[in-house]
């Protein structure tokens, strides 16, 4: 979604005490050195799109998170692609 939180597609369905995320996001800074992450996810698929956002935060230690680098074209490695 980038800067544009209206076409987020990263949803988020409470499950008791949780909740099950379903999503990736993009150029996720530092998340190979973070112990936790905040996300923005849908949380309301009811609601008009500029509204119905919650921001989470996620333990990167979570079995159900993962991450990938971006290697950036002069070899650097501060971004990533999570996966949730």
């Amino acid at each position: 979604a980038g800067t544009d939180l209206a076409s987020l597609r990263t949803t988020a369905v409470r499950h008791g005490d949780e909740y099950i995320v379903n999503g990736q996001k993009m150029w996720t800074t530092g998340a190979h050195d973070a112990d936790y992450i905040w996300l923005a996810c849908r949380t309301d698929p009811e609601a008009a799109k500029h509204k119905g956002i919650s921001i989470l935060i996620v333990d990167t230690k979570d079995p159900g998170y993962s991450w990938t680098p971006i290697i950036l074209s002069d070899g650097a490695h501060h971004t990533n692609a999570s996966y949730y």
